[in-house]
């Protein structure tokens, strides 16, 4: 995400920057957490109004960066103009052919609504699965150990994250498709 976006769409407090939350981001490694026992996840939105495909682009580049010093999983959220949000009234050209049932299917990897101009819904589908197919190369590149105990979860039925859960769903379709063949 560039500075512009961030200054667009995040709310920092007096002082704090894009470079500031990055740097703390990627410093922070994980090792303490791990030790504990917990996961670590990080979140992106993509779609936002303003954003161009060089930031969609670099928010990819970030989840690798993280993907190499240890963060356990992403998601790759999709932008939702919701009523009452002062992001709403840049995608309402959009919303007004918009069913709003297609929006309960936007957690599902198969599904993507764009209310953007520039990135078509096809575009920003193929956009999110190669992020999380960048992390997931990286993190097998980086962590193959822990890597290998999430394919063992999920061939296992389970679920300690939500890649996990996203994994298996993937899987069972798999499973389902070959039988139907």
């Amino acid at each position: 995400m560039s500075q512009d976006l961030a200054d667009d769409v995040l709310v920092f407090d007096a002082g704090d920057d894009f470079g500031r939350a990055a740097a703390a981001t990627t410093n922070c490694n994980g090792a303490t957490a791990h030790k504990l026992g917990l996961k670590v996840a990080a979140y992106f939105v993509l779609g936002l109004p303003g954003e161009t495909r060089e930031d969609m682009e670099m928010s990819i580049k970030y989840s690798r960066e993280l993907a190499k010093v240890g963060v356990d999983e992403v998601n790759f959220g999709l932008f939702i103009p919701l009523p009452g949000t002062p992001l709403r009234e840049p995608s309402k050209h959009k919303i007004k052919d918009l069913d709003w049932l297609d929006l309960l299917t936007v957690g599902d990897v198969a599904k993507a609504v764009s209310f953007k101009y520039e990135v078509g819904s096809k575009e920003l589908d193929w956009v999110r699965k190669k992020a999380y197919m960048s992390f997931l190369l990286t993190r097998i590149i980086y962590h193959p150990v822990q890597f290998a105990s999430t394919i063992f979860n999920v061939l296992r039925d389970i679920e300690k994250t939500k890649t996990e859960r996203v994994l298996k769903t993937i899987y069972a379709r798999y499973k389902k498709d070959t039988k139907m063949a």
